[in-house]
């Protein structure tokens, strides 16, 4: 009977998770929701802010050196000149990631 019971609330407990995380509730890591800094950043800016933020020659410039700067938010999500936003292909957990991600560019934190 003891396993009975215990097999029970460990299904239900299971099942309660499996839930939650389906509907949205449940706290999961970044990189679980596929939203980690680095992944976003290596998935939709790397091909144009290149590796590490360095910026490509003539087109865009080093995030290093202007990182500290405001209004990333705002442009992450609507763009700025020819780069589009990203408002309506992020979750707000992704943009929020890929700000920290490009952020850390110009406090000499990982660049790759």
């Amino acid at each position: 009977m003891k396993k009975l019971v215990t097999l029970m609330a460990v299904f239900s407990a299971s099942m309660l998770f499996v839930f939650m995380t389906w509907s949205g509730q449940a706290a999961a890591p970044e990189n679980a929701v596929g939203g980690g800094g680095a992944t976003v950043y290596n998935q939709h800016c790397v091909k144009c802010h290149g590796a590490g933020g360095k910026g490509v020659e003539n087109f865009t410039p080093d995030l290093a050196k202007v990182a500290s700067r405001g209004g990333w938010l705002n442009i992450i999500k609507e763009g700025k000149g020819s780069m589009p936003g990203f408002k309506d292909s992020l979750k707000p957990a992704q943009v929020s990631a890929v700000l920290t991600h490009i952020r850390s560019f110009g406090k000499g934190g990982k660049k790759s």
